[in-house]
């Protein structure tokens, strides 16, 4: 967990021969899911804060604390009982279908190369490196796929941090990785 592995495998048999390559980036993402204390899009800052406060008050004000591998998350009209990653969870099973957010952080360690970073969601999302921006669509909108690109000269380390946020109606969340051409 922890690293980025571009692969290629090969496969000859006596019929002929098969190749794919492909990313296997097995991540520990730790999510932070709470209700939506604010409409994020009119006080981000205060919608942030309600993330970002300690372990015991999130759970109090009846948020959840998880780590799952990926960030894959069909909430359709459901919310988090609905994505059986979260909804393992008493708190996240309980969790509103609308109204909520989730903060998701990891650090992956990709190797040198040109990267495409890539979110689906429905509706706000920020995508951050490091603390510095490489998505954002932080409004109301329907499933969209927004891409970020990173070039990294050498193996690095790379802190990554997902903002989004549910109003109300259908929702979704995804990332995912590919290594492109140089």
């Amino acid at each position: 967990p922890g690293r980025v592995c571009p692969y290629r495998l090969r496969v000859v048999h006596e019929g002929g021969r098969f190749e794919t390559e492909g990313l296997v980036a097995p991540a520990n993402w730790r999510i932070r899911l709470f209700p939506s204390p604010t409409d994020p899009r009119d006080d981000a800052e205060r919608w942030r804060a309600a993330a970002e406060t300690d372990a015991a008050s999130l759970l109090e004000r009846g948020g959840a604390l998880l780590t799952v591998p990926e960030i894959d998350f069909d909430f359709g009209m459901a919310g988090p009982a609905a994505v059986p990653a979260l909804a393992a969870d008493e708190a996240a099973r309980s969790m509103p279908a609308d109204g909520f957010g989730l903060v998701a952080e990891t650090t992956l360690v990709f190797p040198p190369g040109r990267w495409r970073l890539r979110t689906v969601s429905d509706d706000g999302v920020r995508l951050l490196r490091d603390g510095e921006v490489l998505i954002e669509r932080w409004d109301r909108h329907g499933a969209t796929e927004d891409v970020a690109e990173l070039r990294l000269d050498e193996e690095t380390a790379v802190d990554l941090r997902i903002e989004w946020f549910e109003l109300d109606g259908a929702a979704t969340l995804r990332f995912d990785l590919e290594r492109l051409d140089d």
